[in-house]
C-alpha cells in the first residue's frame, strides 16, 4: 500500500516536472508572438503617422517619403496575421479570443488590409496632397474593421 501510493507520487511528481517544460515554453511562445503583433502595429502607426500627417497638410507632401511609407504599409499588412498562432494570449495582448474562434473571419480581415495597402502603394506615385486623403481612407477603414471586431478597447 506504501509503495503503491509512492509510486503514484513519485508518477505525479514527475508528470508535472516534464509539463513545466512544455508549459513555460507555450508562455514564452504567447510572448514571443505578442511582442511580434504588436511591434508590427508600433510601426504600422510610424509609417500612417507620416502619411496621415501629409494627408492633413501638417507635413509637406513628399512623393518618395509617402511610396517609402506606403511600400511599408503594404509589407507589413502581410505580416500580420502570421502574428496571432492558436493560444498566443498574454495578459499584455488586447487581441479578443474572437480572433481564434472566428480565425476565418480574421484572416478575412486580415487580407482586406492586405489589399487596401496594395493597392495604396500601387496609387501613391499619382498621388497629389489633394487626392492623399481619399486614398487613404480604405487603408483606415481596413485597419478599423478589423480592430473593430477582433481588439479589445
Amino acid at each position: 500500500m506504501l509503495r503503491s501510493r509512492f509510486a503514484a507520487a513519485l508518477a505525479a511528481t514527475m508528470a508535472i516536472a516534464l509539463a513545466l517544460p512544455v508549459a513555460a515554453q507555450a508562455q514564452d511562445a504567447a510572448a514571443k508572438a505578442v511582442a511580434y503583433r504588436q511591434g508590427i502595429m508600433k510601426a504600422n502607426a510610424w509609417h500612417i503617422g507620416p502619411i496621415a500627417a501629409m494627408a492633413k497638410g501638417e507635413m509637406a507632401f513628399d512623393s518618395a517619403s509617402l511610396q517609402h511609407h506606403a511600400d511599408a504599409l503594404a509589407a507589413l499588412s502581410r505580416m500580420i496575421a502570421e502574428g496571432f498562432p492558436e493560444g498566443s494570449m498574454t495578459d499584455t495582448s488586447k487581441a479578443k479570443a474572437e480572433i481564434w474562434t472566428d480565425m476565418a473571419g480574421f484572416e478575412a480581415k486580415a487580407k482586406a488590409l492586405q489589399d487596401a495597402t496594395a493597392a495604396f502603394a500601387a496609387a501613391a506615385p499619382t498621388l497629389t496632397q489633394e487626392t492623399l486623403g481619399a486614398a487613404l481612407g480604405p487603408v483606415g477603414g481596413a485597419c478599423g474593421g478589423c480592430h473593430e471586431n477582433f481588439r479589445a478597447k
